[in-house]
């Protein structure tokens, strides 16, 4: 499972979002789980959210094992509502 979250170093609801994704990623169960962030101030990020046609940040991507996107959240979310989208894909 991979998760990309698009934000910005300007962003306050992007860096509580950065805060909850690493609180979660520091529990054993989601250790796999590979967590990107991109800002969309640099050529990745600015590229990702061109493609994506995202006109506001934070935005998070999950994708399953097979690169395929499942589900994505415009937001800063709740701990345990990003907790549910992950359980119910691992």
């Amino acid at each position: 499972m991979k998760i990309v979250k698009l934000g910005a170093s300007w962003c306050a609801p992007c860096k509580f979002l950065s805060k909850t994704l690493e609180s979660i990623k520091d529990e054993d169960k989601y250790k796999d789980i590979e967590i990107v962030e991109l800002d969309v101030d640099d050529e990745d990020g600015r590229k990702m959210a061109q493609d994506m046609k995202i006109s506001s940040v934070p935005m998070t991507y999950f994708y399953d094992d097979g690169g395929n996107l499942i589900t994505n959240i415009t937001g800063n979310k709740p701990k345990t509502d990003i907790l549910k989208i992950i359980d119910a894909m691992i």
